[in-house]
């Protein structure tokens, strides 16, 4: 949890590098992408706190103190939130460019396909 927390960090800020880029993007839409950062900046602190609980832990672990259990329990819920928090900006950020995995996307026809089939009605 440590390594996940210090490398989610330049994770983050490469995301306004790709916000440039997106924002080229035809399919990409400018509400997608504010939604893919708030979630990113929920999850960032979310896996940071879980960074920072693991650090603790293993401090009372070696001190042997009596506030290990209520850490780690601390540590766990922490951990599936954060996970949970990734999963969530990961989908949203999967929908900027992936316009068939947004809600009510319909499958995507090709155009040839769609004029042919307009052609022989």
């Amino acid at each position: 949890i440590i390594f996940i927390a210090l490398v989610s960090v330049p994770a983050f800020f490469s995301g306004q590098e790709a916000e440039e880029i997106a924002e080229n993007l035809p399919q990409a839409s400018e509400t997608l992408c504010e939604e893919h950062e708030e979630s990113a900046e929920w999850s960032l602190g979310l896996i940071e706190l879980s960074g920072i609980l693991a650090i603790a832990g293993l401090i009372l672990v070696r001190k042997n103190h009596p506030a290990v259990k209520w850490t780690m329990m601390a540590l766990f819920i922490s951990a599936l939130v954060s996970a949970a928090a990734m999963g969530r900006t990961a989908y949203l950020g999967g929908q900027i460019i992936h316009s068939e995995i947004r809600d009510g996307a319909q499958a995507a026809v090709p155009p040839a396909e769609t004029e042919k089939t307009e052609k022989d009605d």
